[in-house]
C-alpha cells in the first residue's frame, strides 16, 4: 500500500474530499479539495 502513494484504489468508484469529488467512477476529476497536513518531523524552513 505504501509501496506506490499515487496510485489511485481499486474497487472505490466515488471518493469525496471536503464535500467535492476527488474520484469519479473509478478516475481523478483533477479536483484539489484538500491540504497537507504536516507532522512533527517536518523542519521549518
Amino acid at each position: 500500500m505504501l509501496e506506490k502513494p499515487m496510485e489511485l484504489p481499486v474497487g472505490i468508484s466515488y471518493e469525496l474530499v471536503n464535500g467535492v469529488v476527488t474520484i469519479e467512477r473509478g478516475k481523478h476529476t483533477g479536483a484539489k479539495a484538500g491540504q497537507v497536513l504536516w507532522g512533527p518531523g517536518r523542519s521549518a524552513k
